[in-house]
């Protein structure tokens, strides 16, 4: 479920941002001038819908990180299921702050300087969220890291490369990508990288228990 909740965030992703620019000008400025609101509604919704999909993913990780002990294993759970749920309101209030966008435009005199101020709270609440994310994933990330590589797990040690905190430094990668590509590559690319670490969790998990099974038919 957690990696089918990834694949729809993808999907939301370029509903309210996928347009033809550069990755640098994937900009609310120009979502408000090249998407229609009413796609911008569905994509940050269906965002809204399908992140919550992504605690079922929480379940394997907590198999695969018992080993290593219990004040290892509940401080990232923890950690990323606060992420998880932050990260939906962080996702849905896209849609509210481009609208300020599409208001903007057709404005004038002094509605548009009382709009301007009201569009600078929300970028500043947009801020707070955005900390308070990238603060529990950098954190989870982590404690994951420090967790694979040095306490027993099943993970394999080179698994820690797909750790969110790593790969999404892949988005700085994508933001240098020309028009129109990184417009579209650039927005699902979060999704993507998380559905990878998602599917590698999950793999773990069932290759364990695949193998355990096999041992207790072989001792039956």
């Amino acid at each position: 479920m957690g990696i089918i909740g990834a694949v729809l965030c993808a999907v939301s992703d370029l509903l309210f941002e996928g347009m033809p620019v550069s990755g640098k000008e994937v900009t609310f400025e120009n979502m408000a001038l090249l998407i229609p609101y009413g796609r911008t509604i569905a994509g940050a919704l269906l965002g809204v819908l399908v992140i919550p999909l992504w605690l079922f993913i929480l379940v394997p990780m907590y198999y695969a990180l018992k080993p290593a002990g219990k004040w290892f294993v509940i401080p990232v759970i923890l950690l990323f299921a606060h992420y998880i749920a932050v990260a939906t309101a962080y996702h849905g209030s896209y849609a509210l702050y481009t609208a300020g966008y599409y208001a903007l435009a057709n404005v004038g005199g002094e509605s548009k300087t009382i709009l301007l101020e009201m569009i600078e709270k929300f970028m500043a609440f947009k801020t707070g969220l955005f900390y308070t994310v990238a603060i529990t994933n950098f954190l989870g990330s982590i404690w994951f890291i420090i967790t694979v590589l040095f306490r027993p797990t099943l993970y394999k040690r080179w698994m820690v490369i797909f750790t969110p905190l790593l790969t999404m430094q892949l988005r700085i990668l994508c933001k240098q990508l020309p028009a129109p590509i990184g417009g579209y590559i650039l927005p699902p690319t979060g999704s993507i990288l998380f559905a990878v670490f998602f599917l590698i969790t999950t793999l773990v998990s069932w290759n364990y228990n695949g193998e355990a099974k096999n041992e207790f038919n072989a001792g039956i």
